[in-house]
């Protein structure tokens, strides 16, 4: 397969995304949050909505557990490793800048943790990606942990509704949010205000002939792929550079739904040969091998 500079600007703007961990189009991480900030100093409680179930927040939290990388790292972004107790879930090699913070956190499991040793954490706030992490076979129901006084917050790409597209906004307002939930609201300013700049840095020479260049989005798994469609970020990226994605309409495997209300056509499983046939220039692929 021949491969040309679109593959470089594919990946500068994609690896934003493995740390944004994606989130819909407009919507914060939760849904929309009581105004309970002043001044950039969070007045608690702090109430908002997270994959409808509503989140009251007392006070700051001191010790967080995350279940899943993207959150990880997204919390080791705005400078809150000192107050996380916990971690879990690592499916890609950790961020070479965060290789100390995340040294310095407990280990969890290798996957998911049992309620019963997310608890022996003591948590105060639980951030995680997904709600395959918080159910009844792994981590515990988030009701579980709301009738112990513990708040669970979801990314909203894995709660959003079905069809509804992700970008770089999305996780914009999430992590604007949970500036205001740990009351950190000036480490989350700066740290959008850079993604902001370097998804335009990224974007900012347009690409010869991009009209006629297509590409892939291997998302996860090697021996049956799974790719990125429309309403994923690899549509995101798509639009941003103005190519084609080659399976922006789910290709076969469509009806795959791998993560709770995750869209069914967001990451369909297709074959290599299949990949090879419609990506006629690049492919992105994650270095993950599971979800």
């Amino acid at each position: 397969m021949r491969t040309i500079n679109v593959y470089k600007v594919v990946l500068g703007v994609a690896g934003l995304f493995l740390l944004a961990g994606c989130s819909t189009a407009g919507a914060s991480a939760a849904g929309d949050a009581a105004p309970a900030s002043t001044e950039g100093s969070t007045q608690y409680p702090f109430t908002t909505t997270s994959c409808d179930m509503e989140v009251v927040v007392e006070s700051a939290p001191q010790r967080i557990v995350t279940l899943e990388q993207t959150a990880t790292e997204t919390l080791f972004a705005l400078g809150l490793a000192d107050r996380m107790v916990g971690t879990a879930y690592l499916t890609d090699p950790i961020l070479e800048e965060f290789e100390q913070e995340y040294a310095s956190i407990p280990v969890l499991a290798d996957l998911y943790p049992a309620q019963e040793v997310v608890l022996e954490a003591r948590p105060d706030f639980i951030y995680t990606f997904g709600p395959g992490s918080l159910s009844a076979d792994s981590g515990g129901t988030r009701e579980s942990y709301q009738s112990l006084g513990v708040p669970t917050y979801l990314q909203a790409h894995a709660c959003g509704v079905e069809g509804e597209a992700v970008s770089f906004d999305g996780y914009h307002d999430e992590v604007l949010e949970l500036g205001k939930i740990f009351d950190v609201q000036e480490a989350s300013e700066t740290f959008v205000a850079g993604q902001r700049t370097r998804v335009e840095e990224a974007v900012a020479e347009p690409i010869p002939h991009a009209e006629d260049i297509s590409f892939a989005w291997w998302y996860a798994v090697t021996d049956t792929p799974y790719l990125g469609t429309e309403i994923s970020d690899a549509g995101n990226v798509a639009d941003l550079l103005g190519v084609t994605n080659a399976f922006d309409d789910g290709g076969p495997g469509a009806g795959h739904r791998h993560r709770g209300r995750y869209s069914p056509t967001a990451t369909p499983m297709c074959s290599c040969s299949q990949i090879s046939a419609a990506a006629e220039r690049a492919i992105r692929q994650l270095q993950r091998s599971s979800f």
